[in-house]
């Protein structure tokens, strides 16, 4: 009895006690000198509230916060309360980062590692403890892609249910409803999942279908083209249209010739419909992809080594200078496992997921541009998995007991 009672005080002190309290140690550091209602008034987070309020409000549809996170969001204005005053979006990204603490540690349990020492680097990532205190999807994406590894690892160890399949899917339908970009990398594995279990095909489509055609056909009913978002068209036009522009005209890149630029493409589709900004897009992109490859390619590739060697947290040089080594270690380090693995062939079916995430999610950062580690950090916990799983096998030789998985 006393030892079930020290196992689980143990529990509740690495995935509880441990989070909250640097929660609140790094939140201190970095919030000190900002008011955290007029803090969300910011960019990105008033779109992300005011999208969830008004969905709630009037059923709007916005074009380009598609509705996975407003969903959770928009809550308190089901019962008239201000998200702000009562400092909701707080509230809700850190019972998902305790969420993806708890799904991470049962996750452990299949590498054959101990959990405190994932659980311990992750929360010793300050990048994602303090974007607990952003209106931003990433700490949701986080938990759900997580939610979704566990449940793929389940269904390839064992024959689930068919509410395991129709779960699963559910869950990879909401990664693309909250990231649009993360569409290709949701249909891969719905459709591997469907070639390895073909009996069961209705009841992975079945909630993929549903979601995603519900969004796409929502954007089409209010705004005429069948999407999850325009969020991808604009992105593009804004960040790496820019950014080649920059190129194709200084053949050079600078933070300055890029704001001025992309300051000046703004004006350019000032007062044009959604439809005329996403025609304009991709005229842009395939004009810069077939006349200008090499300045569309330095772009790109100078975009993903920007986000990759940089961090957000640029007020704070203390936090700013760890989470920039964060960055580069969790973008590289696995990038090399994988490599290596690939070598000796020890890459098997189950380990595709956090390797592909990883992956995508870097070939996708470089759409954007000057964004520093946010768009990485989704796959930090994947990383740290990833990372501390080689560690440990490499002290051991490979010589240990493995549970019976394909992992």
């Amino acid at each position: 009895m006393l030892k079930i009672l020290f196992q689980n005080t143990n529990k509740i002190w690495i995935e509880f006690v441990l989070p909250i309290l640097i929660y609140f140690l790094f939140s201190y550091i970095y919030l000190r000198n900002y008011n955290i209602t007029d803090f969300w008034n910011y960019a990105d987070q008033a779109s992300y509230i005011n999208a969830s309020r008004k969905f709630y409000e009037n059923f709007y549809i916005d074009p380009y916060r598609t509705i996975g996170y407003q969903f959770l969001l928009g809550c308190p204005s089901l019962f008239n309360l201000n998200l702000k005053i009562i400092f909701w979006p707080i509230f809700v990204n850190l019972f998902c980062f305790l969420i993806s603490i708890n799904t991470l540690s049962k996750i452990c349990l299949y590498h054959s590692i101990k959990p405190f020492h994932v659980i311990t680097i992750l929360c010793l990532s300050s990048s994602i403890i303090i974007h607990i205190n952003f209106a931003l999807t990433e700490i949701f994406f986080i938990s759900i892609s997580l939610l979704a590894y566990k449940y793929f690892i389940d269904l390839n160890s064992y024959n689930g249910k068919n509410t395991d399949y129709l779960k699963w899917s559910f869950v990879m339908s909401l990664i693309a409803l909250t990231k649009p970009g993360f569409l290709l990398f949701t249909c891969f594995f719905i459709l591997s999942m469907i070639i390895r279990n073909r009996r069961k095909t209705l009841y992975i489509l079945l909630p993929f279908l549903i979601l995603i055609s519900s969004q796409a056909s929502a954007i089409k009913f209010h705004y005429g083209k069948f999407k999850l978002s325009y969020i991808g068209s604009l992105t593009y036009y804004r960040y790496l249209g820019s950014s080649i522009e920059s190129f194709n005209t200084y053949n050079n890149f600078t933070a300055s010739d890029f704001y001025r630029i992309q300051e000046q493409r703004d004006r350019i589709i000032k007062g044009y419909s959604l439809n005329q900004i996403d025609s304009i897009s991709n005229l842009d992109y395939k004009y810069y992809l077939y006349n200008s490859p090499l300045s569309f390619s330095k772009a790109y590739v100078n975009n993903i080594v920007s986000n990759t060697f940089s961090s957000n947290l640029d007020e704070t040089p203390f936090l700013y200078g760890i989470n920039k080594i964060f960055n580069i270690i969790f973008t590289c380090f696995p990038i090399l496992i994988f490599l290596y693995g690939s070598l000796k062939k020890q890459i098997f079916y189950t380990k595709l997921f956090p390797y592909f995430f990883i992956i995508y999610t870097i070939l996708i950062s470089g759409v954007s541009s000057m964004q520093g580690d946010r768009f990485h950090l989704v796959f930090y916990p994947f990383s740290i998995l990833l990372i501390v799983n080689f560690i440990t096998n490499l002290f051991q030789n490979n010589d240990r007991t493995v549970p019976n998985r394909e992992y």
